[in-house]
């Protein structure tokens, strides 16, 4: 009940007390769950319950994953996580696995016995071999295969990975379509391999509602909300921008209201934190609205010939709305800003609270193929759905620059254990996200200056070269 109504740091000390007199898969679950939440990030602890879950019922794949996201995101032990993911492939009876190939285990073995970073040659042998054996019909599960790919590309072999993650969705896409298509879970997950291989079009006449005519109302709604993602990622953004606005009148969010007074009809400048070599500080004060991530205005006021000088809405994660709460509270009652943005599931922690500037906006049902969408892409799909008559992305160079963030605006940048950086290989996949940017451009309505439009004059595979040279995500 504490951890419920956000009082987290009270109500986790009684659970693990519990836990103790009652120790059983259910409640090892929920602890584990609640210490991998980002405004919890215990990751350790975490990654022990779930592996104490699959030790006892190997079936238990929700638990395997846990351990693998918390695993991947807090200690970085590869050979600890490997121990107990190989047993997905060791324990197979009616599939064929690439593990039985003498080669190609040891390839994996030395993966992810030893924590030093494979050499090219290794990457393209692992990547054959895989290939090859998915030609026989013999892959890995999803979740070992996608564990490979994360290692690949916390080694800096992006571009590997993402190869391993198109044959991945180039299967699923030929998995499905031989299967009867009966419920919307079903469709998305055809529609999310579709849009992953930059296959809009497919994706949205799979969920054209004349074919899908269910008589449960949440399945005709996330069916119309999948149509709509897959229309904007053609550069579409109309059935988008209906779906969510019959989606605010059928439940209204605090704020809503606000945020469309602010943003129909006007100029968006939406700024990220990098450093780009830009100072377009004086154009960005120019637009109707300033939006942010994470308002800091020490930072801004230090670094307004590249920032502007001021912040209308602002979008926070979980663990820096908890942690920086007391300054974001001040700043909104002073009204310095105007409405906080959060992620959904900080609605637990903090919903309680009744503030009138605090929104926990939607991100339903989305195509994401893997994880969901990084921060400027996330904040200007959001923004999209009011109408705005331009959104301008400065200050990003989507990690193809020298370094993560201007200094000062967040400690820590680079990849490693307890990194809040790891994030944007463990819960994201920058090349779609690249292409899912490049959708919005299409729409006419987002557009960039500076650093981030040379960067999205790219190609996709132009892109991913450079995140590797720059070397930033590392």
């Amino acid at each position: 009940a504490l951890i419920d109504s956000g009082q987290v740091h009270d109500g986790i000390p009684l659970l693990e007390m519990a836990v103790l007199k009652q120790p059983g898969e259910t409640w090892f679950m929920e602890l584990a769950d609640i210490y991998r939440r980002p405004d919890v990030a215990q990751f350790e602890k975490a990654m022990t319950f779930y592996e104490r879950v699959f030790e006892k019922n190997l079936k238990n794949t929700k638990a395997l994953s846990g351990m693998i996201n918390a695993g991947t995101r807090g200690p970085m032990d590869w050979a600890r996580i490997w121990r107990s993911v190989r047993k997905l492939e060791t324990r197979k009876k009616t599939k064929a696995t690439p593990y039985e190939n003498e080669d190609v285990r040891a390839q994996l073995d030395q993966l992810f016995w030893t924590q030093e970073n494979p050499a090219q040659q290794q990457v393209e042998a692992l990547v054959a071999g895989l290939k090859r054996e998915a030609n026989m019909d013999s892959m890995l599960h999803p979740m070992a295969l996608n564990l490979v790919i994360t290692r690949l590309q916390f080694a800096r072999f992006f571009s590997a990975g993402f190869d391993l993650r198109e044959a991945a969705a180039q299967e699923r896409t030929r998995t499905l379509r031989n299967s009867a298509i009966t419920t919307a879970h079903q469709l998305r997950s055809l529609m999310k391999a579709h849009a992953y291989l930059d296959d809009g079009e497919t994706a949205a006449s799979l969920a054209d509602p004349r074919f899908w005519d269910s008589p449960d109302q949440m399945e005709r709604l996330q069916i119309e909300k999948l149509q709509a993602d897959a229309e904007l990622m053609s550069g579409r953004p109309e059935a988008y921008i209906e779906y969510s606005s019959k989606a605010r009148r059928r439940t209204p969010l605090t704020a809503d209201d606000t945020m469309e007074k602010l943003i129909k009809g006007r100029r968006v400048a939406l700024v990220g934190p990098a450093e780009t070599g830009d100072r377009l500080g004086n154009i960005i004060d120019e637009y109707d609205v300033v939006v942010r991530p994470r308002y800091q205005p020490d930072f801004i006021a230090e670094n307004r010939d590249a920032q502007g000088s001021r912040t209308d809405i602002t979008y926070y994660s979980g663990q820096d709305l908890t942690s920086l709460f007391e300054t974001i509270s001040g700043a909104a009652e002073a009204g310095d800003i105007k409405v906080v943005n959060a992620r959904p599931f900080s609605h637990a922690a903090h919903a309680h609270r009744n503030l009138k500037w605090l929104r926990f906006y939607r991100q339903d049902f989305s195509l994401c193929f893997h994880g969901g969408s990084l921060g400027i892409q996330r904040m200007a799909y959001d923004l999209l759905q009011f109408q705005p008559e331009e959104i301008c992305v400065f200050n990003s160079d989507l990690y193809t620059g020298n370094s993560m963030f201007t200094t000062g605006w967040r400690e820590g940048s680079t990849f490693g254990p307890y990194s809040h950086i790891n994030d944007i290989v463990v819960s994201h996949d920058v090349k779609s996200e690249f292409r899912f940017m490049k959708a919005l451009m299409a729409t006419g309505i987002v557009t960039a200056q500076g650093r981030a439009a040379e960067v999205l004059r790219q190609t996709p595979d132009e892109y991913v070269r450079a995140v590797e040279d720059a070397g930033v995500l590392c």
